[in-house]
């Protein structure tokens, strides 16, 4: 995938293929420019349509949300990471067994 959304339609609007080829549509999810997942949807179950271009939009829209939503959720991962780094830090500062190493002068 090459970050483009596909439609591929079943090959007859009228029910079963007797190729048993399916229907289904895939978009990507894209962040800053790179493709990271792709949604796909195939196999319609209702008896003799087949997925449309007003389908892939819907797909598209949820895709994009799906990917704002992975992206906020892995930066509140990252802050929360830091937050308790930054925390362990202060901690360990405060400790009243912390002693700062010193710093040997030549003489």
């Amino acid at each position: 995938m090459t970050g483009e959304s596909v439609l591929r339609p079943r090959p007859t609007a009228r029910g079963g293929d007797p190729s048993g080829q399916r229907d289904g549509m895939a978009t990507p999810l894209c962040s800053e420019g790179s493709v990271y997942a792709v949604l796909l949807v195939r196999d319609r179950t209702f008896q003799g349509e087949t997925f449309t271009n007003q389908d892939l939009r819907l797909l598209e829209t949820r895709a994009a949300h799906a990917a704002v939503a992975l992206v906020k959720a892995r930066l509140v991962d990252r802050l929360r990471r830091l937050a308790a780094q930054r925390e362990h830090e202060a901690a360990t500062i405060r400790s009243p067994d912390y002693r700062p190493a010193r710093l040997h002068r030549r003489r």
